[in-house]
């Protein structure tokens, strides 16, 4: 169950990202950015490692491909939601082209 200085910290950010304009922001000494987007070349794999969340509400990442797909494990498809309640601390997200070029 999500507390209330929960519910106002995520209110907080949501608030401060949309300020930015979604730029990325300080809070705490760290960097919290709303999305992060980096170009990889069909064939790249990325290891994902989930370090820390909080337990509620339960926080999770969504990864999604532009004109390719991505692969974890036998799975294909050209976006994953992974949550951290649910998910393995490390994941390898292959980076497909085309279904089953990996």
């Amino acid at each position: 169950m999500c507390d209330l200085l929960e519910t106002c910290r995520l209110m907080l950010f949501s608030k401060l990202l949309q300020e930015s304009g979604g730029k990325p922001i300080q809070h705490g000494g760290r960097t919290v950015v709303p999305l992060f987007r980096f170009h990889a070349s069909p064939g790249a794999k990325v290891t994902l490692r989930l370090i820390s969340s909080t337990p509620a509400p339960v926080q999770g990442i969504r990864l999604s491909a532009t004109g390719g797909q991505l692969r974890i494990h036998d799975k294909l498809d050209r976006s994953f939601v992974l949550w951290a309640d649910e998910a393995p601390s490390e994941i390898d997200v292959g980076c497909c082209e085309a279904p089953g070029e990996l």
